[in-house]
């Protein structure tokens, strides 16, 4: 009886141990001056569904109306690598930059990346992802894709990798917006590792998700 204790409690401490290396789906956001992290579940973090991280707020010169990330369990899974992260009216009362990151661990598909991203901007938006073999939240070993975008509407795709590694690693999205000026962007990135022909479901996926936020921009 003894020794089954000591196998149960050696089994909990791994358990103990495994939970701990995951990490939650994590957001940065900094002005250059502060920044933000708003893990999945914390205080800071509106939305309480597992896998989905919202951040609304002030920081600097910068008043984002909502800024959200998607990634599993919410949507998609290990074997199927799926991030989102949208933007919508951040507004800057002055000239400023605000850059905006969203990682996720434990991933385990390989592949080439496909990336998407579409808004409108009163300035400059750049859009690059990136791969960890590391597995480590926001790190960037593996530079996959990189777009940029001038005033006005915009929408691009990109693929990049391919993504080879035969253990887990993490995904991190990261936009900038740079305003000369008082302006308003909004916009919505995603990051996938899609099986062979899905390519093109995904384009339409992108190209719906800059329609609607257009129709928000109206709205607004």
């Amino acid at each position: 009886m003894k020794n089954i204790t000591n196998y149960l409690a050696l089994g909990a401490i791994a358990l103990g141990l495994s939970g701990a290396a995951h990490a939650v789906p994590t957001m940065k956001i900094s002005d250059g001056i502060t920044t933000l992290t708003i893990a999945d579940g914390s205080g800071s973090d509106s939305n309480p569904g597992a896998g989905l991280v919202t951040w609304i707020g002030t920081i600097g010169v910068w008043n984002i109306n909502v800024n959200t990330g998607v990634t599993k369990p919410a949507f998609g899974d290990a074997e199927n690598p799926y991030m989102d992260l949208n933007f919508v009216n951040g507004s800057s009362s002055s000239g400023g930059t605000l850059t905006i990151w969203f990682s996720e661990t434990d991933f385990t598909k390989n592949g080439t990346a496909f990336a998407a991203i579409g808004g409108t901007t009163a300035g400059m938006v750049s859009y690059e992802t990136y791969y960890d073999s590391a597995n480590a939240l926001f790190g960037n070993s593996g530079a996959l894709t990189n777009q940029g975008f001038g005033p006005g509407a915009f929408s691009g795709t990109a693929t990049g990798g391919p993504v080879m590694d035969p253990n887990v690693y993490s995904l991190t999205q990261k936009i900038t917006i740079t305003h000369g000026q008082q302006g308003v962007s909004s916009g919505d990135a995603e990051l996938t590792v899609p099986d062979s022909g899905s390519t093109i479901a995904l384009l339409g996926a992108a190209l719906a998700t800059l329609g609607l936020i257009s129709r928000r921009r109206k709205v607004a």
